[in-house]
């Protein structure tokens, strides 16, 4: 796997909600309820969970 650096001049914070840009990720509810979070770029790339907690209540 490699990674790639999207960070210029490597000057980019490293922890916490500004480490990625999340303009990349959507979101989706399965028929059973989970939910999906995949990245719009990447069909590879995506994470399934019954334990979540919504964007509206984390703002």
């Amino acid at each position: 796997m490699v990674a790639a650096n999207t960070c210029p001049g490597e000057n980019c914070t490293t922890v916490g909600v500004d480490a990625i840009p999340f303009d990349d990720f959507d979101e989706m509810e399965s028929g059973d309820g989970d939910l999906i979070v995949f990245d719009v770029n990447e069909e590879d790339a995506w994470v399934q969970s019954s334990l979540y907690v919504s964007r509206e209540s984390m703002r």
